[in-house]
């Protein structure tokens, strides 16, 4: 996450690849998964965000359904994908985590 800020112009893309290569080692951490979309979003990889995050939209821990929603609305809305982006949406305005 350090490598975003850096400066460095190829910076996110080194981030993405280090985050890639720690889902293979630990593929059901929550916090590398968020990073990873986070940084994903920032290049407007928006199918590969939706993919990585739609598990945790059924995560056990609230903060984790919390970080995942907003990102993954932002993704829906960016991909034209209303019906899905209004579901999320709904979701964050009833506080259904």
């Amino acid at each position: 996450m350090l490598l975003r800020k850096s400066g460095d112009p190829n910076a996110t893309d080194q981030a993405i690849q280090n985050f890639e290569e720690a889902l293979v080692e630990t593929p059901n951490d929550p916090v590398a998964t968020h990073a990873l979309a986070t940084m994903l979003e920032r290049k407007d990889h928006y199918q590969r965000v939706v993919q990585l995050l739609t598990p945790l939209l059924e995560h056990p821990s609230r903060k984790t359904r919390e970080l995942a929603l907003p990102v993954i609305l932002h993704a829906y809305e960016r991909m034209g994908e209303t019906l899905k982006a209004l579901e999320i949406r709904r979701r964050l305005e009833e506080n259904d985590l």
